[in-house]
């Protein structure tokens, strides 16, 4: 994105912006959550925001070191969204081994030069701001406030929650920018919540480790991949770790991939952040740049790794993962639609009465029986509307490959394809046993979340990731999901169980069999 600078307080919005891949993936968004299609009108919500992110001088370590977290976190955000903001404090903490200087760069180009509308406020000493917002956090809590500045007297050290709150307090300013156009936007002055379930604030115990021995396969390396990893980099990791996905990163995942910057565009995913890990001396890195059953056929020791890590937008996937590696399997997810931002995890066994990865995402409905009913679920029809415009002879038209491009994937070949057959009638596309595609579907794309999302739910995967490495796990909290969403807040409610689906093959007595013979001796003894 370019600004052009032409007087104190002022700019001028390029074409660069209003078509770049950044803004264009924030727009999309924006229309999802909004049902508002004008690009104009998100341009002028972003343009009259003058953000100050203000960094205070601490002298106690631990508090530096979190809120150096929090600054980084929260600035890396900010210059994907927002287009006028400053930064005063240390910005050599804005370096990062991956990044460079960019967010330094990016933030002489977002420079403003009049008062700001909102200022977040890092540390403990009160600083006079209009709509001004605190943050801290501590061990395993959060503290927020538009009122005042955090008096906690003492400070643990977790970058975890850290994170955490840097992408959370960014999100406050996200809905600040959206309230007028989303009903029942949950806004508050303060929040103060533990991730332990504690009333104590803050929790600090138990201390985070610096250690951590990990046997782990990351399945998805995309904005939720690449904010776990940066959050894995703050332990002193040993074992191994091996990354999965076949996909390079664009210019449009700019809007959101923390650890994306344009001189790695065109990079393979996987290999950015098996780089990334380079310094862990004790940390044995491998990487398949393919989709995850072509891996699993070319490294069968995929199935010897202790736990995966699953971060992809694709629920026929999730299935065939939990059916082909039955392991214990941590997923992170983000949903985008009207009026909802969603985020959350879910740590899936297959041995337990609750619900294993693929229950989670099991087919709601049968695959179809016939071409003609297949016909009529890809074009969003039911059979006796497809028999109906067949019968009146009826042309087919744009509106009615809309649903089939909305929902599904397809190649370029088979859309150019597909587009030639507007203007035919339905009877001469669709009689006998022909149709507009054959066999399996690619499913579509999830609309893009926004650019906060992905980090609040590798933040709380790895949260409780840790916690559960600690042994604060199922006895003590009580979960196999936690869902949250991006226009609430937190609760001890937001972890729940789900039993499993009925319908899920992890009910089959025969694969039940294999997986305890084969996968659980241990914990099936």
């Amino acid at each position: 994105m370019e600004i052009y600078r032409i007087s104190r307080g002022g700019s001028t919005i390029s074409d660069n912006i209003r078509n770049s891949s950044e803004f264009l993936k924030n727009f999309d968004t924006f229309k999802t959550i909004t049902r508002h299609e004008e690009k104009e009108e998100l341009l002028h919500k972003l343009k009259t925001v003058n953000l100050e992110i203000i960094l205070q001088d601490e002298l106690e370590t631990d508090l530096k070191r979190n809120n150096e977290v929090i600054a980084f976190i929260i600035t890396n955000l900010s210059i994907r969204f927002f287009q006028n903001v400053n930064f005063i404090g240390n910005k050599n903490v804005l370096k990062h081994r991956h990044l460079g200087d960019y967010l330094i760069r990016k933030l002489e180009m977002s420079h403003f030069e009049s008062d700001p509308t909102h200022s977040i406020i890092i540390g403990t000493k009160l600083i006079s701001r209009n709509n001004s917002y605190f943050l801290t956090s501590s061990g395993w809590s959060i503290y927020y406030s538009k009122r005042k500045p955090c008096n906690w007297k003492e400070i643990v050290y977790n970058p975890l929650l850290a994170s955490f709150t840097g992408a959370f307090g960014f999100g406050e300013l996200y809905k600040d920018v959206m309230k007028d156009l989303i009903f029942g936007i949950d806004i508050r002055d303060e929040f103060i919540f533990s991730f332990t379930n504690s009333n104590i604030f803050p929790e600090n115990k138990p201390e985070i480790p610096s250690k951590l021995d990990i046997d782990l396969t990351m399945v998805g390396c995309g904005g939720v991949g690449q904010s776990i990893a940066y959050l894995l980099q703050f332990f002193d990791l040993h074992g191994q770790i091996r990354f999965i996905d076949h996909d390079k990163i664009e210019k449009s995942n700019l809007q959101r991939y923390l650890l994306t910057c344009p001189k790695v565009i065109n990079f393979p995913k996987v290999i950015l952040l098996n780089n990334y890990f380079e310094n862990q001396q004790f940390l044995y890195r491998r990487y398949n740049l393919q989709q995850w059953g072509v891996a699993l056929t070319l490294s069968p020791e995929l199935f010897y790794q202790d736990e995966i890590f699953v971060s992809i937008d694709n629920k026929r996937s999730r299935n065939e993962i939990q059916a082909a590696l039955p392991k214990i399997i941590w997923n992170s997810w983000t949903g985008t639609a009207p009026g909802e931002l969603r985020y959350g995890f879910g740590k899936h066994k297959l041995n337990t009465v609750y619900q294993c990865l693929a229950c989670v995402y099991f087919p709601k409905e049968e695959n179809p029986g016939n071409q003609m009913e297949f016909n009529a679920k890809i074009l969003g029809l039911t059979e006796e509307e497809l028999e109906e415009k067949i019968k009146k002879n009826a042309i087919f038209q744009q509106e009615d490959l809309d649903y089939t491009l909305n929902h599904y994937t397809l190649s370029k070949d088979h859309y150019q394809k597909i587009r030639q057959l507007i203007g035919n009638s339905f009877k001469d596309i669709f009689h006998g046993h022909c149709g507009l595609l054959q066999g399996k579907l690619g499913e579509g794309h999830d609309p893009t979340p926004a650019p906060h999302i992905p980090t609040l739910s590798a933040s709380v995967l790895m949260i409780y990731f840790i916690l559960d490495k600690l042994g604060i796990n199922d006895n003590e909290l009580e979960y196999t999901v936690g869902e949250y969403s991006g226009f609430h807040y937190p609760t001890k409610f937001s972890l729940f169980r789900v039993k499993k689906n009925e319908k899920c093959f992890c009910n089959e007595k025969i694969y039940k069999n294999v997986y305890c013979k084969k996968w659980s001796k241990k914990e099936t003894k």
